[in-house]
């Protein structure tokens, strides 16, 4: 009886705390978007008139104001978290690959963003009477997003690498046509297509600022993050310092690429199934505790009714851990 007393007294306050919390955010948005249509001309209003845009666009509005500016009251817990390594890598990727969302996305609003979904969901769930799912659903957002992250990385990086042949190739003509570091650069982003064509672009543009080639070329290699392309910018750097032929380095670097293109496709033919494996031990139990959660409320109770659901509780979550951990070490090995 206490228990359901303190359950729906928690409820009534954060709902009403969620329901204040809402109106002046949307009082907020409303002044933004109008803000945004005085400094734009767009007449009195820029809030779109069909009801079902209205709501897309102050969503759009929250979203990109939250990933700048996150919330604030998690600010010394992510501050806190960000000490960590790991952590702070995986929210500036996920950060990265948000920057088409949001240009101005910050790590550490994100993160905070992140921690208020989590504590929102687990809140939900122990309301609810769930403490399994409250305990996955604590750790769920940011793994997602992680994954979401190195997904869309390895992505992005393979689309580089696939585009930068093309593109070595592109400035070892522009060199033989005796164009200087400047021109064949800005040659090769007109040529070579997304998403390589604006890091080439960016370049030209900052050597056009006033940077140096090496200064320029190595913010470059920053943001590409590809291995194969430093010792290439190396060898730019040192040609537009003593000049030289060039072209014979960039055809062999080219077809240094291609042939590793080879044997990384015919090594993910051969890792297939291993990558299988590892999906699965990594989503079927998450999954499975989900369903029988939902089906049979009461099944997971006897983990923490006591001193030995809790043992065997941590014992089945570190034998998950180290499955994972072990077909991921077979999985590098694998690769390299």
């Amino acid at each position: 009886m206490v228990y359901l007393i303190l359950a729906a007294a928690t409820t009534v306050c954060a709902a009403g705390f969620g329901a204040i919390t809402c109106v002046q955010e949307l009082r907020r948005l409303i002044h933004i978007a109008e803000s945004k249509a005085v400094l734009c001309g767009a007449g009195q209003t820029s809030l779109p008139q069909p009801l079902l845009a209205r709501i897309r666009y102050l969503a759009g509005l929250l979203v990109q104001d939250r990933l700048r500016n996150g919330v604030p009251f998690l600010a010394p817990l992510t501050n806190l978290c960000m000490r960590w390594g790991r952590f702070r890598r995986s929210y500036q990727d996920a950060a990265f690959s948000l920057k088409g969302v949001c240009p101005e996305t910050n790590p550490q609003a994100l993160a905070q963003c992140i921690l208020a979904v989590s504590f929102a969901c687990a809140l939900l769930m122990l309301i609810w009477g769930q403490p399994a799912l409250a305990i996955l659903a604590l750790f769920a957002p940011s793994l997602l997003l992680d994954q979401f992250a190195k997904h869309s990385l390895q992505r992005r990086q393979r689309q580089l690498r696939e585009q930068l042949p093309e593109a070595l190739q592109s400035l070892a003509m522009a060199f033989l046509a005796g164009y200087s570091l400047q021109q064949a650069l800005a040659q090769s982003a007109r040529e070579v297509a997304e998403p390589l064509a604006s890091e080439l672009g960016q370049t030209v543009d900052d050597i056009k600022a006033g940077k140096s080639p090496g200064t320029a070329l190595g913010a470059l290699c920053e943001r590409v993050r590809i291995d194969d392309l430093r010792f290439v910018t190396v060898a730019l750097e040192i040609q537009h310092r003593s000049g030289g032929s060039i072209k014979d380095l960039l055809d062999h670097a080219s077809a240094s690429i291609n042939q590793q293109f080879e044997l990384e496709r015919s090594l993910a033919v051969g890792t297939a199934q291993a990558r299988l494996s590892a999906k699965l031990v990594t989503v079927l139990p998450l999954l499975l505790v989900v369903v029988l959660s939902l089906l049979m409320p009461g099944y997971l109770q006897s983990f923490f009714s006591g001193p030995l659901g809790f043992a065997i509780l941590l014992t089945a979550v570190a034998l998950e851990a180290v499955g994972i951990f072990l077909i991921r070490h077979i999985l590098k090995v694998g690769r390299s």
